[in-house]
C-alpha cells in the first residue's frame, strides 16, 4: 500500500519538505543554542558571536542577530532543499545511497571546519562541542522529518543494507 508521501516524491515534494525540514533544523539549533547559552548565563551569546564572525563586529546586536539569523534559516534551506532532492533521487535510484551518506559526511566536515575558523577564535575552545553536539541534534531532527517523508528508502534499505551487493 503506498502513502500519500510517495505520490508526491517528485521536484515540488523535494523543494517542499527540504524546506520545512531546514525550517526544523534551524529552530532545533536555535533552542539548543539558547538552552547552552542561557545556563551559562549568556542567552544568544553563541548567535551573536557567531553572527560577529560572519558580518563584522561595528553593528549593533540586534543587526547581528537579525543578519546571522537570515543567513542561518537561509542556510539551513538550502541544505534542507539539497537533502530533498538527494532523497528524492535516491527512492528512485536507491544504488546512488553510498554517495548520499558520503555528502553528509562531507557536509558535516565542512560545518566543523567553519566552526574551528570562526567560532573558536570567538566563543573559545568548547564552542565546537555546542556547535557539534547541536547540529547533530539538529540533522536528527531534520532528518527524522525526512525519513518520514521518503519511505520508500527505509524499505529498500530494510531489503538491501548499504555496502551489500545486489543479488542477481
Amino acid at each position: 500500500m503506498s502513502t500519500h508521501h510517495e505520490h508526491a516524491a517528485g521536484p515540488v515534494a523535494a523543494v517542499l519538505h527540504g524546506s520545512i525540514s531546514g525550517v526544523i533544523g534551524a529552530m532545533t539549533i536555535t533552542v539548543w543554542f539558547f538552552i547552552i547559552d542561557a545556563l551559562a548565563g549568556q542567552p544568544l551569546a553563541t548567535p551573536l558571536a557567531l553572527g560577529r564572525g560572519l558580518l563584522g563586529g561595528d553593528l549593533p546586536a540586534w543587526q547581528v542577530l537579525l543578519g546571522y539569523t537570515a543567513i542561518h534559516i537561509g542556510t539551513f534551506v538550502v541544505l534542507g532543499i539539497a537533502a530533498g532532492t538527494v532523497l528524492t533521487i535516491f527512492s528512485r535510484a536507491p544504488s546512488l545511497l553510498f554517495a548520499g551518506v558520503l555528502l553528509f559526511v562531507f557536509l558535516e566536515v565542512a560545518i566543523h571546519l567553519f566552526t574551528a575558523i570562526v567560532a573558536v577564535p570567538l566563543l573559545g575552545s568548547l564552542a565546537w562541542i555546542n556547535i557539534a553536539a547541536g547540529n547533530f541534534v539538529a540533522a536528527m531532527v531534520a532528518g527524522g522529518y525526512l525519513w518520514r517523508r521518503f519511505p520508500a528508502i527505509g524499505r529498500t534499505l530494510a531489503h538491501q543494507p548499504l555496502g551489500v551487493p545486489a543479488e542477481r
